[in-house]
């Protein structure tokens, strides 16, 4: 992985460079600018840091903080400046760690982030602006062309699947339109075969599926012609949504058998 940073004052062309590297290259564009503005926002650490720091004066009515009123205070008082150059150092090493570290986020099980990872590195979707965006948009990207099986690029290590290498061979496609299809086809496989593998041991014949990613109909799909060629019965939600709230029913549903149970106890 290779990282470029852009500099430069205003009016510099800054921008326009940036756009003609996102649109002829399949990389992922950092603006500083927008870092620093998520990082503002209500529940980031630098957000409570900042108001430690300057006090409420500078939140409007709904708690988000006014840019204007912000520097009005850095400029006013003595060593504000240098108290919040301090600060944006302290917050910002642990994303610079990420990023030399070749590090695109924290370790996590979560298959919404595997599906992020895949999204950007096609150039589909860099920030995901509601739940489920990613699988949404990789489904549409894809639409038309017949995934193809690309599981000898998936490594198991411990045994569990390493995507790392078929997510970068292919984010090499020139046709991302492919890259996506065989992205979704390879994970459905994968997905079908530890499922399958988990009813064996297990001796489970009922599979539910669920989760943000079941908002890619194509993956649920494939999922359930996988499954029930191995006879089993497989599941969706028809009344609940299959994202968090559906998840956040589910965990509900076990909590309270458990509860029932340990009562006839």
């Amino acid at each position: 992985m290779k990282i470029i940073g852009i500099t430069g004052g205003v009016g510099a062309g800054k921008t326009q460079i940036l756009k003609y590297i996102e649109e002829h290259y399949n990389s992922r564009i950092i603006r500083a600018d927008e870092v620093a503005h998520l990082l503002e926002e209500p529940g980031h650490e630098c957000y409570h840091r900042l108001i430690g720091l300057l006090g409420k004066d500078i939140l409007d009515a709904d708690g988000n903080i006014v840019k204007s009123a912000m520097a009005a205070k850095i400029f006013a008082e003595d060593g504000k400046a240098e108290a919040l150059e301090k600060l944006a150092q302290e917050v910002s090493k642990p994303s610079l760690h990420l990023i030399t570290a070749q590090a695109n986020a924290p370790e996590t099980t979560s298959l919404g982030r595997l599906f992020d990872a895949a999204a950007s590195m096609f150039g589909i979707c860099h920030v995901s602006s509601y739940e489920g965006e990613a699988p949404v948009r990789l489904q549409a990207a894809s639409e038309g062309r017949q995934g193809q099986n690309r599981t000898d690029l998936v490594e198991v290590i411990d045994g569990h699947p390493n995507f790392v290498p078929l997510l970068l061979a292919l984010s090499e496609y020139t046709d991302i339109q492919q890259a996506a299809a065989d992205f979704q086809e390879t994970l459905a496989q994968v997905l079908a075969k530890e499922v399958i593998r988990a009813s064996e041991r297990e001796n489970i014949q009922k599979v539910c599926l669920s989760g943000g990613c079941c908002l890619n109909s194509l993956l649920t799909q494939r999922l359930r012609e996988l499954l029930e060629r191995h006879e089993l019965q497989v599941y969706e939600g028809l009344k609940v949504p299959p994202n968090d709230g559906g998840v956040s029913l589910g965990q509900a549903w076990v909590v309270l058998m458990r509860l029932h149970s340990t009562a006839k106890e």
